[in-house]
């Protein structure tokens, strides 16, 4: 039987208070012209995402919520791989700011946890949540929390997809960029 590596995670937030069902429409309404007036792969446009997810959590519409927390994860993965692979040269996205990578740390944490309650804690689901959150510590140079998530995300990987797939090197190679870093930096 595979058992990941249990990583710490961030601290649970005080008591998820999900938004009621009545709120759906409202908040469909912030993705909607959030998602104008920023694009809707935006990371501003995800935190609305999320609370639409919670909603439809609330309401026992899983698939759903998973749904809307799939995408919350795709848009931070699309924002983080573009501020974390800039070389010298590259133009560079805007930065995160302290409270917006503290936001998406809760959130991706809260996700992880739906994730391996919903679709269970070996599911390539779980292990890109693991990944996407250890990113997001990396950029928010939590290196130790983040080694540990992305190590959970790599043995995840591994089991699920071998070790010879393109995303389970992708995972690997982040993984050795990172302690390849903190160990120069230790040094």
């Amino acid at each position: 039987s595979f058992d990941p590596p249990s990583p710490p995670l961030p601290p649970p937030p005080l008591p998820l208070l999900l938004p009621p069902p009545e709120s759906r429409p409202q908040l469909a309404d912030d993705v909607y012209y959030s998602s104008l007036m920023v694009g809707p792969e935006h990371i501003d446009t995800s935190g609305g995402l999320f609370q639409l997810a919670n909603v439809f959590f609330s309401m026992n519409q899983v698939e759903n919520a998973l749904a809307m927390y799939d995408k919350v994860v795709d848009i931070w993965y699309k924002c983080l791989a573009a501020v974390l692979s800039n070389g010298p040269g590259a133009a560079q996205p805007p930065a995160l700011s302290d409270a917006k990578g503290s936001e998406g740390i809760d959130m991706l944490g809260q996700i992880l946890r739906r994730r391996e309650e919903c679709v269970g804690e070996t599911n390539i689901a779980t292990g890109e949540s693991y990944y996407i959150l250890g990113l997001l510590q990396q950029y928010m140079q939590q290196h130790s929390s983040a080694a540990t998530c992305i190590r959970a995300a790599l043995a995840i990987y591994q089991n699920q997809l071998g070790p010879e797939h393109r995303s389970t090197k992708d995972v690997a190679t982040s993984l050795a960029q990172l302690e390849s870093s903190s160990s120069s930096a230790d040094s």
